[in-house]
């Protein structure tokens, strides 16, 4: 069967494919050095899956988990009274369907509505090029770039 099904991640059964695309995620990055290793990284990653205010959905497919995407919900730290749906992750397997990553993003624009909040999502610079012309489709303005020593 070949469809793709976007749904709220269980943990007690989703947590290894989470974890493993966390790692994807973590190597693909210019900031790979600062993710921890091994155990600690699992925990890490645990205490994320974990935090009140975070929604993780995954992309099933074929009986396997091929994408996930994990928004956080928060006041915008200069004005409170904004809910922001601020996007944590996102990822696709190399493998997994080509229409993954708009299927979970919309799976996610959908619940930010629903909670009335304020979309924001990243391109991070390892990110593929065309997504931050994706974001503009979708109606997202870039307002910010983020500079760090990278070591």
């Amino acid at each position: 069967m070949n469809i793709l099904n976007i749904r709220p991640a269980n943990f007690d059964t989703d947590a290894l494919a989470i974890v493993d695309g966390a790692r994807e995620f973590a190597r693909s990055t210019s900031l790979a050095a600062w993710f921890r290793s091994g155990d600690a990284f699992v925990q890490d990653i645990a205490k994320i899956m974990t935090l009140d205010n975070l929604e993780i959905s995954v992309a099933e497919h074929e009986g396997k988990i091929v994408g996930g995407i994990g928004i956080v919900y928060v006041p915008f730290i200069w004005n409170q009274s904004i809910l922001l749906g601020d996007e944590l992750f996102w990822w696709a397997c190399p493998d997994a369907p080509s229409r993954t990553g708009r299927a979970l993003f919309d799976c996610a624009m959908q619940r930010i509505d629903e909670k009335g909040a304020v979309p924001m999502f990243r391109s991070l610079d390892t990110s593929p090029e065309r997504i931050e012309k994706f974001y503009e489709r979708q109606g997202l303005k870039q307002f910010e770039s983020v500079f760090t020593r990278i070591t």
